[in-house]
């Protein structure tokens, strides 16, 4: 049978609008055939008249829907466009939705055409409006099965623009199952900026911004961290994305959504490593432990001892500690104070403390078990007060030099230091006290700060709260 020409099927078109509600599957048929026409005209036109009469051929269903996705196969971007523009009119009937969703997306990871990837998007978006479900499982079904980053993020993309698109009336508990267990699958084996995509997408949803739906979220990135391995102090990479992790975890907590597991594996399985990982490493982990233990709530004991008792190594030595050899040696040298790890470690024990205060009254009472703590963090003190009072001198000085003598890296970097030892002062200060008022609220010296350098009122701005 020869293939149908315009003629054909405008013929057949003319039948079908007489025929007054009569099936005529023969006409039908014709534009099934001239689907597979090589003239592009012809396969526009017959698409163009699958879609018209769509609803009156039930039982030639498959076929049509086939035809379609033969032309949407074509080489000629101009012959697919055509048809994408006419599945548009597919959607108020609620038909084969998988299937079309299924090509659709196909079709969007795999065209470079700009405006193609407009309209796969926008037709893909009409069907996800009305059967959200079926297209959501279509779309996650190829990102799973692919294994090209660029295509699983741009689908990850289709879905992070348009799940907020869905009417409220059809986000039901199920829906929200298949999409939590669908990301979770993801998350099995993603990237960083796949995992940024679903974090920020799911975050940004009425469900999860509720306690409940950040704890999940919360569960959902610790589930990540992979908890019942050995904690990767020789493995950079590991380390790095636990890290990674846990500084996104940041964004959910609040004294509403703890952070109680987070504080406890690092602690307790970061801690013990800390002599064998990288300075660099070391203070990235200990900062995102000080971040995270303001929401830690109640820990065990244990716990907190750790980090207590990891304060109290960073002191140096008392005099009467020293040996007398040591002494001789180092008469006029100053105790070298590990600043950096001294602020970390301390907004850390000084936001547990805070909520852990049985643990900080067992403390006291066990003075002698740690070496009288008290007497040596008052050591402590006094060290920090004397290098504030002689870094505060430095720091004027180089202010008060003319612009073409100041050292702007040695000031940034009295800048952050002072802010160090004057956390750590406080800290100090606070909890030796008879009564204790753990109401300290802390600037850390890790987050942005901007160094004055004009000669007007000469100061040091630092922001962001450490506190909960």
């Amino acid at each position: 049978m020869a293939s149908p020409t315009l003629d054909d099927i405008y013929d057949a078109c003319g039948r079908l609008d007489e025929a007054s509600g009569e099936k005529k599957a023969d006409d039908y048929a014709l534009f099934i055939d001239g689907a597979k026409s090589i003239d592009a005209k012809v396969k526009k036109l017959s698409a163009q008249m699958i879609v018209r009469y769509w609803k009156n051929f039930t039982e030639q269903r498959n076929l049509a829907f086939y035809s379609l996705v033969s032309i949407l196969e074509d080489r000629d971007p101009e012959t697919r466009k055509a048809v994408i523009r006419e599945l548009s009119q597919l959607v108020k009937t609620g038909q084969l939705v998988d299937k079309f969703a299924d090509v659709l997306s196909q079709m969007l990871q795999q065209t470079d055409d700009a405006q193609e990837m407009s309209m796969l998007t926008n037709t893909l978006a009409q069907f996800l409006k009305s059967y959200p479900k079926d297209v959501l499982s279509a779309v996650f079904v190829n990102i799973i099965k692919s294994e090209d980053e660029s295509v699983r993020i741009r689908l990850l993309k289709f879905i992070s623009g348009h799940l907020n698109d869905i009417p409220p009336g059809l986000m039901d508990t199920d829906l929200k199952s298949l999409v939590e267990d669908q990301f979770r699958e993801i998350m099995k084996d993603v990237t960083a900026a796949e995992f940024d995509l679903i974090f920020e997408l799911m975050r940004s949803m009425g469900a999860y911004q509720s306690a409940h739906g950040r704890a999940f979220l919360c569960k959902m990135v610790f589930e990540q961290i992979g908890m019942d391995r050995p904690f990767p102090a020789h493995d950079v990479q590991r380390f790095d994305q636990i890290l990674y992790f846990v500084e996104r975890a940041q964004k959910l907590f609040s004294p509403t959504c703890r952070s109680t597991d987070f504080a406890e594996f690092l602690i307790s399985k970061g801690f013990p490593t800390l002599h064998e990982v990288t300075p660099c490493l070391k203070n990235r982990l200990l900062r995102a432990v000080a971040q995270v233990a303001p929401y830690a709530g109640t820990l065990d004991e244990s716990t907190v001892i750790v980090v207590f008792e990891h304060f109290l190594a960073l002191i140096p030595l008392l005099p009467s500690e020293q040996l007398d050899s040591e002494i001789d040696d180092d008469k006029d040298a100053e105790p070298q104070l590990k600043l950096s790890e001294l602020e970390a470690v301390g907004l850390t024990m000084y936001a547990l403390l805070k909520t852990n205060k049985n643990v900080f009254l067992s403390l006291q009472e066990q003075k002698e078990h740690y070496s009288n703590w008290p007497k040596r963090v008052l050591y402590l003190a006094g060290l920090l007060q004397q290098y504030i009072t002689s870094a505060t001198g430095e720091l004027k000085a180089l202010r008060e030099a003319s612009s073409t003598q100041r050292d702007r890296e040695k000031m940034q970097f009295l800048v952050n230091a002072l802010k160090m030892a004057e956390n750590v002062y406080k800290i100090c200060k606070d909890i030796v006290h008879s009564k204790p008022t753990f109401s300290l609220i802390l600037t850390s010296s890790w987050k942005k700060s901007v160094v004055r350098t004009t000669d007007a009122n000469p100061e040091y701005d630092l922001n962001e709260t450490q506190g909960e």
